[in-house]
């Protein structure tokens, strides 16, 4: 596995871990952070897309986490 799929996995792995920390649905995390549902659904898979970076923000903002806690 390249480095590149190593941090998409640990990314799409760490949000969903945090998602369920505060037992929310991807709807109601995608609403809360103002993007579509099946965007975050491809966030938290293991092959998301390139994100952008305003969605990033959101996505640390909302889970008041830091880039660092959520790519290790």
């Amino acid at each position: 596995m390249n480095k590149r799929n190593v941090i998409l996995n640990k990314f799409s792995e760490n949000l969903r871990k945090f998602r369920e920390e505060k037992k929310m649905s991807q709807l109601e995390v995608s609403t809360k952070i103002g993007i579509s549902r099946s965007l975050y659904q491809y966030y938290e898979s293991n092959k998301p897309p390139d994100i952008r970076l305003t969605n990033l923000v959101k996505i640390l903002d909302f889970f008041d986490v830091s880039l660092d806690d959520l790519l290790k």
